[in-house]
């Protein structure tokens, strides 16, 4: 299975969690002591402490331990333009300590925001990272949330307009290792 996560929802899956779309916006993931994972699509900065709650709610839902938290955006963009929390602040919201990671979609030059999906590799193993840049993407159903009775996964259909992989995260060349107090 798989879900996906529109702006200021938050979701737990065991697989795989995509953020769409991340223009001005993070997805915040939570790596759980099972190896599922929680996230969250974070937005502007007056949204903060609400999606801080849904997260938290999630992953207190699952009834697992934060093993580890992952922040995806474009950090020019999310914290120092639009003043959006950073991965320590986000921790903060949900009360996480220890190691966080986060990968900078600004190195891609995305003209359009970059698609993000974070694949579960199982307990105590980090997510698999991938991305397209969102100008790339084709989604085979725009519509923000999915109708009544159809699941996210069955909504979050996409393909790339070439037909290509997404790319996978580099963690030694492209994923930045934080330490949230």
């Amino acid at each position: 299975m798989a879900i996906y996560l529109n702006e200021d929802q938050a979701g737990h899956d065991a697989n795989i969690i995509a953020y769409p779309h991340l223009v001005l916006c993070a997805g915040v993931t939570a790596l759980l002591s099972d190896g599922s994972l929680a996230g969250c699509h974070f937005t502007d900065p007056t949204t903060e402490v609400a999606n801080g709650q849904r997260l938290l709610n999630v992953i207190q839902g699952s009834g697992q331990l934060v093993v580890a938290l992952y922040m995806a955006c474009d950090f020019s963009e999310h914290v120092d333009n639009w003043g959006g929390l950073d991965v320590v602040g986000k921790a903060g919201l949900i009360n996480y300590q220890g190691n966080a990671y986060t990968f900078d979609t600004g190195c891609i030059n995305p003209q359009d925001g970059t698609y993000v999906a974070m694949i579960s590799r199982g307990a105590g193993q980090h997510p698999e990272i991938r991305y397209k840049r969102d100008e790339k993407m084709e989604y085979r159903n725009p519509a923000l949330n999915p109708p009544v009775g159809v699941s996210r996964t069955e909504h979050a259909g996409l393909t790339t307009q070439s037909g290509n992989e997404m790319h996978k995260v580099s963690y030694f060349w492209k994923v930045k290792k934080v330490n949230c107090p």
